[in-house]
């Protein structure tokens, strides 16, 4: 299958990481791909495997590049047209998915169109003013059912879509992210793991409000009052940091806290002795199906896809979103009473790449296989209609 992977581009963000992982197993499995970027720009672009095939747009990822005919995507969306070198187009960025359906609409591309929804819409609309939120939501309703298929990262984002009239029920699929957990053997170990004696706190994730921070931090600040042993390490980066930072020194716990910056999480999960993500809310979780997969116990706040891969408590404990104190209970009771690492990589195989990606194949096959008796049927008629 020829396959186009369209995102905004390959900065540090859990769906671009998806999108390197669907890009290397689809390559595995022997599909032709092609990474379409609005900017071809970001750290992560020199993971893309060399051979793969890349189309730069250098558009700014807005209506205008859907409405000008003379934008990056339009020009591109015309000349794929032309030369039919693609099966199937697939969005994996819900800032992009109405850009990308209404193009390929208007170019009239006739391509099947498979977007991917990596948030929560309800929350992805909700801090915005009242008219962006008419207007995202309006153009979703209008362009998500033009869609030849919509699939979700978990049946929480699924849910919210059916909730908000954006997609019907027996339309809207969902699939868990593939989970592709590489450990970069030239970064050293942190000097925390070096002390047996010490038990590690772990959250990855960038310092984004949605993260709640504060809450962990807090959460961190009980627990080392009754262990003080532990220690907490935040992997990320952005401008939230320094708020963190002074409630850490507010607290007196900067001693005990170490936020390094985003760094390939694969040691501090192997060491660690509890993962905690603490947000308000989550499509999905990377980190989370990471650290089961490295065999790390987890602390989620019960807020959307974490809960899904934590099997709604089974295999993690499950807290109310900004409850510091029940945070603080919850890691304490992981560190005394883990639950077997072996249960939880049994769990994580779930996400294997293979596995996920047949199911997105298994999909788009079945999609092409309606469209095409579709349009076998359509003709049909139009041929009994033109002789009678």
């Amino acid at each position: 299958m020829r396959i186009a992977i369209i995102i905004t581009n390959m900065h540090s963000g859990g769906a671009e990481r998806v999108a390197l992982t669907l890009l290397n197993t689809l390559i595995d499995m022997g599909h032709i791909v092609t990474f379409v970027l609005f900017k071809e720009e970001g750290p992560l672009l020199s993971d893309i495997p060399k051979n793969t095939g890349i189309v730069a747009l250098n558009d700014e990822p807005t209506l205008m590049a859907a409405l000008n005919p003379f934008s990056g995507l339009r020009k591109w969306l015309k000349r794929i047209k032309k030369t039919d070198e693609f099966d199937v187009l697939l969005t994996s960025s819900s800032k992009i998915n109405n850009i990308t359906v209404l193009a390929n609409k208007i170019a009239k591309t006739n391509i099947p169109i498979v977007i991917t929804e990596h948030n929560i819409f309800s929350e992805f609309i909700a801090d915005r003013h009242i008219h962006r939120r008419i207007y995202h939501l309006s153009m979703a309703k209008l362009l998500y059912k033009k869609a030849d298929l919509y699939i979700a990262v978990s049946d929480y984002v699924r849910k919210d879509a059916i909730k908000l009239g954006l997609i019907s029920a027996d339309k809207a699929h969902y699939i868990h992210n593939p989970i592709m957990f590489r450990e970069d053997l030239q970064e050293g170990l942190h000097h925390w793991f070096e002390d047996c004696s010490l038990e590690v706190v772990l959250s990855v994730g960038s310092f984004f409000g949605v993260k709640d921070y504060p809450t962990l931090v807090k959460a961190f600040a009980l627990l080392h009052k009754k262990r003080p042993q532990t220690r907490l390490i935040i992997l990320g980066r952005g401008g939230k940091r320094v708020l963190i930072e002074g409630l850490v020194k507010e607290l007196q716990i900067q001693d005990y806290v170490d936020m390094p910056g985003f760094l390939n999480p694969y040691n501090f999960m192997k060491y660690s002795k509890v993962y905690v993500c603490s947000s308000k809310h989550e499509a999905s979780s990377l980190a989370v199906g990471e650290a089961l997969m490295a065999g790390l116990n987890v602390v989620s706040t019960d807020c959307g896809g974490p809960a899904e891969l934590l099997g709604f408590g089974e295999y993690g404990q499950l807290v109310p979103v900004g409850d510091h104190e029940a945070l603080a209970a919850a890691v304490e009771d992981a560190i005394i009473n883990p639950i077997s690492s072996d249960v939880l990589k049994d769990r994580a195989s779930n996400w294997e790449p293979k596995l996920i990606l047949s199911k997105y194949i298994e999909l788009i096959n079945e999609m092409l296989q309606n469209r095409n008796s579709a349009t076998y049927k359509s003709r049909i008629e139009e041929r009994i209609y033109v002789k009678k």
